[in-house]
């Protein structure tokens, strides 16, 4: 059974579009950590972390596994990840 995904984007896509429409808006607040990150520091933080990636040989369809607490930086990697096509799957180890 096709699924319809209707103007389906790639989070990656969307967030490269907030970060040129609103650069300096609170992407999301880390309780945790007291410190935020806006769409404008999202967006250069996940090409960094592409470039980090790709200078260590990352290609699509590679998979990623991610051990990792809850934290801003998780999200600039999830994205830095996407932006390869490769499969990222997530473990946190605040969770038993």
């Amino acid at each position: 059974m096709a699924v319809n995904c209707g103007n389906y984007r790639p989070i990656r896509a969307l967030i490269a579009e907030q970060a040129s429409r609103f650069p300096d808006k609170t992407y999301a607040y880390s309780i945790d950590q007291d410190k935020s990150l806006t769409y404008g520091q999202l967006h250069v933080l996940g090409n960094r972390m592409a470039r980090y990636f790709r200078d260590r040989g990352l290609k699509a369809n590679d998979r990623v596994l991610l051990l990792s607490e809850n934290s801003l930086e998780f999200m600039a990697i999830f994205l830095g990840v996407q932006r390869h096509g490769a499969t990222i799957a997530t473990a946190n180890v605040e969770m038993n």
